[in-house]
């Protein structure tokens, strides 16, 4: 895979990350890290150079589908099958929101998630 910012190829992730499958990868705007979603219920950052992890958000309390990065990068949401969506500071990890994001009638998650640049 290549990174359509810096055009070389990206480093594998840290085989000492998530411990079960990833759902969901999103690119920070300026491509220097990597967001995954994963089935142990964790979102991890990691550096596209070098594959290394940075960050562990735990929150979840259900595999974790979705992820994406603000416009600017200063913030990652999070949707999981615990039906909540999380909003995270993408420096520090701190979790600065939460917001029920379940449908009626449907019985499905919110599996995919986008900021509006407006």
């Amino acid at each position: 895979m290549a990174s359509a910012i810096q055009s070389r190829p990206l480093s594998p992730l840290s085989s000492t990350g998530h411990t079960n499958w990833i759902f969901g990868l999103a690119f920070h705007p300026d491509g220097t890290r990597i967001a995954s979603a994963g089935a142990d219920g964790t979102v991890r950052l990691w550096e596209t150079a070098g594959g290394r992890e940075i960050l562990t958000l735990r929150g979840h309390h259900d595999r974790v589908h979705g992820v994406a990065f603000s416009p600017n990068g200063a913030h990652l949401a999070s949707a999981s099958a615990d039906g909540v969506v999380r909003i995270w500071e993408t420096e520090l990890g701190d979790e600065l929101e939460r917001k029920n994001a379940t449908f009626s009638g449907c019985g499905r998650n919110l599996s995919s998630l986008l900021f509006d640049a407006s």
